[in-house]
């Protein structure tokens, strides 16, 4: 849904803040209900079916969604393109459709708020509808994190971007961007290796090298200049908290031993190694 949560990843070749204006931050990477991201990645439901739909609802503006629905060939409001004002609840009362429907349509974790503040800009495009996907798709292995978020995923027969997205709420030009393999069909081959993190794609703010193990979990990585807590946490779908827990001092009691070269935008100095794996911490 382009920029609605303020979520999307800068690779190293667009360092300049995402399309909807907002600061960049992490685009997948789980983080405090607080922050700029949602705290966790939640379980997917089931595979979406023709019934998770927009019920009978009031098709004219209403105050927090006064913008332009796109109908689909049977009459049923399929996107929406927001307004200045306009609001995720506002739009949910509008199409009669629960936050938590919205977020899987659109493939995100959550909506993100502060206060009542949705990160919601005008000429944001919101999908209104879960389509569904084949029966098959979804039932393939899924390799963690340490945090236990995943971070991979192999496809089995029936996979499309449309089901990975939906089950793991990556936003399928995400998906494309962490696997330039892919192509932009619909479908995606039984057997493919799909990354759902941007791991080897360097990302506005975290550009640094890292290191796996035999199973490709991140362990350590190295900061670059520039680095920023929080975006080295979403490149590799960490909570900041798991990244800070993951290179304690040794006492336990304090912050993360990070050396900051500016602590209120959590800008890291350049040249340290930290660990990116909760059962490998670096303690100091």
């Amino acid at each position: 849904m382009g920029a609605l949560l303020g979520l999307a990843l800068l690779t190293a070749s667009a360092c300049s803040p995402a399309a909807d204006g907002m600061p960049p931050t992490a685009e997948p990477g789980p983080q405090s209900s607080s922050a700029t991201a949602p705290s966790s990645i939640p379980a997917s439901p089931a595979a979406p079916t023709p019934t998770a739909r927009p019920a009978a609802s009031p098709l004219k503006p209403i105050p927090g969604a006064m913008g332009t629905a796109i109908l689909n060939a049977a009459g049923v409001p399929e996107r929406y393109t927001a307004v200045q004002d306009d609001t995720v609840d506002g739009i949910g009362y509008r199409f009669g459709i629960t936050t938590d429907v919205l977020a899987e349509a659109n493939m995100v974790p959550d909506f993100v708020s502060v206060g009542n503040n949705y990160f919601l800009h005008p000429g944001d495009v919101v999908e209104l509808l879960v389509r569904p996907v084949d029966a098959r798709s979804g039932k393939g292995a899924v390799v963690n994190n340490s945090a236990g978020h995943p971070i991979f995923y192999t496809s089995v027969r029936g996979d499309s971007l449309d089901s990975v997205g939906y089950k793991f709420r990556v936003n399928k030009a995400a998906l494309l961007r962490y696997n330039p393999d892919l192509s932009g069909n619909a479908t995606i081959p039984p057997g493919s290796k799909i990354s759902l993190m941007p791991g080897e794609l360097k990302i506005h703010g975290a550009t640094g090298t890292f290191t796996v193990d035999a199973k490709g979990i991140p362990l350590t990585y190295t900061t670059a200049e520039g680095d920023i807590e929080m975006q080295i946490a979403g490149r590799f779908n960490l909570q900041m908290v798991e990244l800070a827990d993951a290179n304690r001092p040794h006492d336990n009691a304090t912050a993360e031993w990070f050396d900051f070269t500016d602590l209120p935008s959590g800008t890291l100095a350049a040249g340290q190694t930290i660990s990116l794996n909760g059962d490998h911490p670096i303690l100091k």
